[in-house]
């Protein structure tokens, strides 16, 4: 006996037609009510649904590979799903994104049939930057591992050097350079580097260096010029006194082993870096005494100007020696007489002749 799927009554096996697919060798169904309710037939690129038992074409079907005609059991309008809008000439909608894009937006691929990835690039960036992500510390070492070997190949070594001259490329790390959260990355590295021993140790030789000292303070020098005068700095240090740390230091070099010209009664001591000191021929007082404190309140925009290059000319490599360290603080920023021509010249260049004979 056996339990008939469709009218539920137990019947002998001979009311079943033999299939051999099943377990006991008859189908689901007796013979009564496979004549009483006959299956449907379903054309060639006809499809059934399962919603409104209507038979379609296959177009009206959404794709679904894991059926066997590859659509969907229920038809687009019972799934109420909107009709795809065609694209453009020479254009494609992104899988993704939805948004209609130029063939140049998608990367190639000869597996579709229109020849181009359904995912834009853009779309495909944030997604490798999101596996990127959950990468573990092995895999991200392994991707070192295989960079490093890969630039070092001989093959590769000229596209390496050559990628990074390319006009377009220097004009996209120019781009990731000056956005907000590349210089808040830059900034937060910084920190990070300058908290570790190497790099504690490496401020600590950088800023012992003489040139370096020098830089320092005439950096200081100009910040607190501009300030006096309510103005911005617009350029670095190093740019507007118009002279690298290196050339400082050859400057300097040349007055090592030689007799200190301070003339304050030091009677010629042999200068080194360790008994020496920089001194400027023509103070940098004269700039004060230019412009006095109550003056700076009231300053124009031509006495701003000739503040800024009294402070420069100042700072000039010709305007700087290495004396002793007596005969420096004797002279403090006192004018030797010699030099007093100088002064006036400078002093007479843009102010009138009543306040230079004041500064005098």
């Amino acid at each position: 006996m056996k339990v008939c799927n469709k009218c539920k009554l137990s019947k002998p096996l001979e009311d079943f037609y033999k299939d051999k697919t099943h377990r006991d060798g008859r189908r689901t169904r007796c013979k009564g009510c496979l004549t009483k309710y006959p299956p449907k037939i379903i054309h060639i690129g006809m499809a059934g649904c399962s919603l409104c038992h209507v038979e379609k074409p296959l177009e009206a079907f959404t794709n679904d590979a894991s059926h066997k005609n590859g659509k969907r059991s229920s038809c687009k309008s019972c799934n109420n799903d909107p009709p795809k809008p065609i694209p453009k000439e020479g254009m494609k909608f992104c899988s993704k994104c939805g948004l209609e894009k130029p063939f140049a937006a998608f990367y190639k691929s000869k597996k579709q049939s229109t020849g181009y990835r359904p995912s834009c690039k853009d779309c495909n960036l944030i997604e490798e930057r999101q596996q990127r992500q959950k990468r573990t510390p092995e895999q991200k070492e392994k991707e070192r591992i295989f960079v490093r070997e890969w630039r070092l190949r001989p093959e590769n070594i000229d596209y390496s050097r050559n990628y990074r001259q390319r006009e377009e490329v220097k004009v996209k790390d120019k781009a990731r350079r000056e956005t907000e959260e590349a210089k808040a990355a830059a900034r937060e590295g910084t920190r990070k580097y300058r908290a570790t021993e190497k790099g504690i140790s490496n401020i600590r030789e950088y800023r012992e260096r003489e040139e370096v000292k020098l830089i320092i303070r005439w950096r200081k020098l100009v910040t607190h010029a501009f300030n006096a005068i309510s103005t911005k700095k617009s350029m670095a240090s190093a740019e507007f006194l118009g002279y690298t740390p290196k050339q400082l230091g050859k400057h300097l070099e040349q007055f090592y082993g030689k007799r200190c010209k301070g003339g304050m009664g030091c009677k010629g001591i042999l200068i080194t870096k360790e008994n020496s000191e920089t001194d400027h021929l023509l103070p940098l007082d004269i700039a004060t005494k230019i412009y006095p404190r109550k003056r700076r309140k009231i300053l124009t925009s031509f006495q701003k100007e000739h503040l800024i290059t009294t402070i420069r000319e100042l700072s000039q490599l010709h305007n700087l020696r290495r004396i002793c360290v007596s005969c420096n603080i004797k002279k403090r920023n006192k004018l030797i007489w010699n030099k007093r021509e100088k002064a006036r010249v400078l002093a007479f260049k843009y102010e009138p002749l009543p306040l230079a004979e004041q500064m005098l």
